[in-house]
């Protein structure tokens, strides 16, 4: 949600958040999508980086602390430092996933294995 209003383009008047959340017998997926804008490219470049990169490490402990890494390493006034992704994928256990439809909507999902299943 919090990338969303930092990256989002919220100048049209439907543009919103969506936030979906849905449980089955072995899964919880969240889903938040919102418009990106004309110059968001660079964005969604970075997302899809950061995501490959997790995808990259047999245990997402392993992206995580490799993420820590990069962010100990970058000046004090970088504003972006990755973690929150690499945090959903090893805290929560999540498989991270995203598309953007052809409207410039970003769906970012996150499917989480449901607790008696982990």
């Amino acid at each position: 949600m919090e990338n969303s209003v930092k990256y989002g383009d919220f100048t049209g008047p439907a543009a919103r958040i969506e936030l979906a959340v849905s449980v089955t017998d072995g899964e919880v997926t969240v889903e938040v999508s919102h418009p990106t804008p004309p110059t968001g490219l660079p964005h969604l470049e970075r997302l899809d980086r950061m995501i490959q990169h997790i995808r990259g490490f047999q245990d997402p402990l392993e992206a995580y602390v490799e993420q820590l890494k990069r962010v100990a390493r970058r000046s004090l006034d970088d504003a972006e430092s990755g973690l929150g992704l690499a945090r959903m994928a090893y805290e929560g256990k999540a498989l991270l996933d995203f598309f953007v439809e052809a409207a410039g909507v970003l769906n970012l999902s996150a499917v989480i294995a449901a607790p008696e299943e982990r």
